[in-house]
């Protein structure tokens, strides 16, 4: 299994691969930081980026997927 996670704009993420959906992550109402739980175990933790429409992420708990996270463009 393997899910790629990209920044889209307007606070969006797009998510492909095994699961292909688009989150609308509003900025606004997250405080730091928030995180991506999947059924495997893979725990994934993202910040936006002061003034941006990106994010940073990193993977905090390894599961069975094979996660691949890329910068939007």
């Amino acid at each position: 299994m393997a899910i790629r996670i990209e920044a889209r704009a307007g606070h969006r993420l797009q998510l492909s691969g095994d699961i292909d959906t688009v989150l609308d992550v509003s900025a606004s109402r997250i405080v730091e930081q928030f995180s991506l739980a999947f059924s495997d175990g893979t725990l994934v933790l993202g910040r936006w980026i002061p003034g941006g429409h990106a994010c940073r992420f990193g993977i905090v708990s390894e599961g069975t997927l094979t996660i691949r996270i890329t910068p939007h463009g």
